[in-house]
């Protein structure tokens, strides 16, 4: 595991995270709002040729700082959209909604930029990046797959797919009204007093869940603990499909471990599907053989934005079924509450500076009422890309943006991104953040 932030060092001696002991990092805040100071000649008047040579260099650094977050937007945006695609899979796990898989992924993927957007406009973080979340992920399943048995038989796909989506859109607005309410009562708080033990395990857990989903993208199966990662190992070729993802994450941990320009690692991701075309071109291999060979994903169908909208035929919804899911729901929140305060405090001591707890947990909670709403699903801060975005010292809107028009992009066009992308590219910068948090 690796150390924390100086700034922690008081509760080495409590065993336990006190706000109150912890100061905001200057050096933190001065790297973000520090503004330029004019450069004055010996004589205490300005020299006309410093202050262009001062102008041509602020310009110079805001076009790279404009580039560098365009950059990560688009990482962040291909890191995302594949992630999402596997969470419609866990929601809609029932074989009823076999054949309405399209829609109901490209659902998720509209959840995450509304998501996104309430992120992008609301966090203290501008680097922030919030979309559906794993952490609801099991509770929204069983709500789906509960719904599906208790119809039983008798009742239509349609009816039955327009009751689910419309009870968990319920409970997704209706979760973001108690996080607001805790938020605004400062519960969230609470989380901060967690013993160190707890942030460390859920930091780790956090490595662990980034590498089985490193190998699921790497391999397509689905790996989401240690019996299904065995039973991947047993194939010499899922083997082979995991080597290059593992090793550009090794490649991108020790590049930003070593070089301190943000642009050494934003320029090593990018090289790699670079690298891939190329020894596609040379060893004159088609893209199809490609995906033949599991290194990029077959193409599928994809759904329009009318069949999205035609999902929701309210006429259908068996609206006595929403009570059955209270408990369901009140785990739910449980969770969520705890996992998102989590996200929040072990976002502070990876950044080395205090947040406002309470504000983020509010900015979640709003999240998911615009969410729910909108017709989408559970969503909170994304550590992972989080961080790996604060640590590009990326600290623009700009990426959010990147983020929020990629996925509307998705959604909106006839084709599937993963498709065109290795599965190893994308594996990469999971294995990176694995990497660095075990």
């Amino acid at each position: 595991m690796r150390g924390y932030p100086k700034i922690y060092g008081t509760i080495v001696q409590t065993g336990v995270v006190n706000p109150a002991s912890c100061q905001a990092s200057e050096e933190w805040i001065g790297a973000v709002n520090c503004p330029s100071q004019p450069l004055l000649s010996t004589t205490g008047t300005p020299s006309v040729n410093t202050k262009r040579d001062e102008i041509s260099s602020n310009s110079r650094q805001n076009v790279g700082k404009i580039a560098n977050s365009l950059l990560y937007g688009v990482v962040n945006a291909i890191r995302a959209i594949p992630t999402m695609y596997g969470y419609a899979v866990i929601i809609f796990s029932h074989h009823t909604f076999a054949s309405f898989m399209p829609a109901l992924s490209k659902l998720v993927i509209f959840s995450s930029a509304v998501h996104q957007v309430m992120f992008t406009l609301m966090s203290s973080m501008p680097f922030a990046i919030g979309q559906v979340q794993d952490a609801g992920l099991i509770f929204l399943s069983a709500m789906a797959t509960s719904i599906c048995n208790s119809l039983g038989d008798d009742v239509s796909p349609e009816a039955k797919v327009a009751t689910t989506i419309v009870t968990i859109a319920i409970a997704t607005a209706s979760l973001g009204v108690c996080l607001v309410v805790m938020g605004r009562f400062k519960l969230a708080a609470l989380a901060s007093y967690l013993p160190m033990p707890v942030i460390g395990g859920y930091l780790a857990f956090i490595g662990v869940f980034c590498l089985y989903a490193g190998l699921a993208l790497s391999t397509g199966l689905v790996i989401n603990d240690f019996s299904s990662m065995l039973d991947m190992l047993h194939d010499a070729h899922n083997i082979l499909l995991c080597v290059p993802g593992f090793l550009g994450g090794a490649t991108l941990l020790l590049i930003s471990q070593n070089f301190k320009n943000p642009f050494a690692l934003s320029t090593a991701i990018m090289v790699m599907p670079v690298i891939f075309f190329l020894v596609l071109a040379i060893g004159s291999i088609s893209l199809d053989e490609a995906r033949q060979d599991g290194w990029v994903d077959p193409i599928e169908k994809t759904a329009s934005i009318t069949e999205l909208i035609n999902l929701f035929d309210f006429g259908l919804v068996h609206w006595d079924q929403i009570p059955n899911q209270i408990v369901t729901w009140l785990g739910m929140v449980f969770i969520v509450a705890i996992s998102s305060s989590l996200d929040v405090v072990a976002i502070e001591i990876d950044m080395g500076t205090k947040l406002d707890i309470n504000h983020e947990l509010k900015t979640v909670g709003w999240s998911n009422v615009a969410s729910g709403l909108l017709g989408g699903y559970t969503g909170s801060y994304i550590f992972g890309q989080t961080i790996f975005t604060c640590r590009s010292k990326t600290n623009s809107r700009i990426v959010g943006l990147c983020v929020i028009l990629a996925e509307i992009a998705i959604v909106a066009v006839p084709a599937s991104v993963m498709s065109y992308v290795p599965r190893f590219f994308l594996a990469a910068t999971l294995f990176f953040v694995a990497l660095d948090l075990m």
